[in-house]
């Protein structure tokens, strides 16, 4: 499961709240986006458990993005690396909000393969 820009965010909030009998969510990419403040609000800490143990995420990010600046999402997925959640990061130095990297593709096959 994944997405970009807002896209991320309904990504982790389909995650998070999806029953805990879907286990078929193996994972969960993110880029160029964070994670929304209410997302964990009303989630129930089993819930939480049960899925930070089944489902890694991996965060791609450019450090030129002034849409969504990085510092906030990196804050913004902090929530998950503190509940248990597996997160890896990757920020790049020269990548904004509308560019178009090879290698960011390339990172979220690697993410993607590496599930399997």
């Amino acid at each position: 499961l994944g997405g970009l820009s807002q896209g991320a965010a309904l990504a982790i909030d389909v995650m998070l709240h999806a029953p805990e009998h879907i286990a078929s969510i193996a994972g969960c990419f993110c880029l160029r986006g964070m994670m929304q403040g209410e997302t964990h609000v009303d989630l129930p800490q089993k819930q939480v458990a049960h899925r930070s143990k089944s489902c890694p995420i991996f965060v791609y990010h450019g450090k030129s993005d002034v849409t969504v600046p990085w510092k906030l999402a990196w804050k913004s997925y902090e929530w998950l690396a503190e509940n248990g959640f597996q997160v890896d990061y990757c920020f790049e130095k020269d990548i904004s909000h509308a560019s178009d990297s090879l290698q960011e593709y390339q990172r979220v096959g690697q993410f993607i393969a590496g599930l399997a």
